[in-house]
């Protein structure tokens, strides 16, 4: 019998559905029972209209303080009411430590830093995060110089407008960045620097874009189609541009490093990476980049 090319094709292509179809309906064992959802999509549908938080208020209801449900190919167990937090995040805490990967930030930074690591890696990395911040003044006095400091250049700036009317976001958000860039860069920029004004847009771009691109974390293949209706290459192509301009900062820091004189959050971490080489991946500048992204 002679099959052409496209019937092969639809073939294929409803036999992957079938598999996909069937995958997805499977429910893994000794989970907590939730709504079982549609194929696929799982239970994304509920929360097509309305408060999503009426939505987890009626399935808790329904099933009680933990249930399950599907977002996408996702399976998430939602965890409800103060004592069984508790006993999920603090009394087995290690067990419920790690996070999820995330497919766009995984392609750039391979989970790493802070807020993308898991286990003892994040642990780690979450201690020494901690110690060297309280050391250049995070939640002390010596901080509230600095701030006073940025304050006062915003102050000037505003007066420069001379009373015309102006949006006060892109400022405001500039002198936040500063505050954090004095910390981890060991200087502030000029408000009106070129590459500092880029890089703070590609921050608020990426929270924009966020929302519209977490579709690639419920169907990870998405990212494969052609185009980008996502805005996937978007958020990638931000996140490398703002790894970049760390790594630029690394170098910069590597060519003037003094051990005696530490000035920031950069400095402390290539003070450990010198102490322990490779021997520790922790202080790899790939872990830098993805700290203070």
């Amino acid at each position: 019998m002679d099959f052409s090319f496209s019937t092969v094709t639809v073939g294929i292509v409803v036999i992957l559905l079938i598999l996909l179809i069937s995958w997805s309906l499977q429910w893994p064992v000794n989970i907590p029972p939730g709504p079982s959802g549609y194929p696929v999509v799982g239970c994304m549908l509920m929360f097509r209209k309305g408060n999503p938080l009426d939505v987890f208020r009626k399935l808790r209801a329904q099933y009680g303080e933990v249930y399950s449900m599907r977002n996408g190919v996702n399976l998430v167990v939602v965890i409800n009411g103060e004592a069984t937090l508790k006993e999920a995040f603090i009394r087995h805490g290690d067990e419920f430590s790690d996070r999820a990967d995330n497919i766009i930030t995984q392609l750039v930074l391979q989970n790493k830093g802070i807020g993308l690591s898991s286990g003892e890696y994040w642990k780690k990395t979450r201690t020494f995060a901690l110690s060297t911040l309280r050391n250049f003044g995070f939640g002390r006095k010596s901080l509230e110089s600095r701030i006073q400091d940025e304050v006062a250049a915003y102050l000037d700036v505003i007066e420069e407008l001379n009373g015309q009317p102006h949006d006060l976001k892109e400022i405001t958000v500039l002198a936040i960045s500063n505050i954090i860039c004095s910390i981890t860069f060991g200087n502030r920029f000029e408000y009106n620097d070129t590459k500092f004004k880029r890089i703070t847009s590609l921050f608020a771009e990426n929270f924009r874009l966020n929302t519209v691109g977490s579709a690639v974390r419920l169907f990870p293949f998405l990212r494969f189609l052609p185009g980008d209706m996502f805005n996937i290459k978007k958020l990638l192509q931000n996140l490398r541009d703002i790894k970049a301009f760390v790594d630029e900062q690394i170098t910069e820091h590597r060519s003037t490093f003094e051990e005696d004189n530490q000035r920031d959050f950069i400095d402390a971490f290539l003070s450990q990476q010198n102490k322990y080489g490779k021997e520790d991946n922790i202080f790899e500048d790939l872990n830098v980049s993805a700290s203070v992204r």
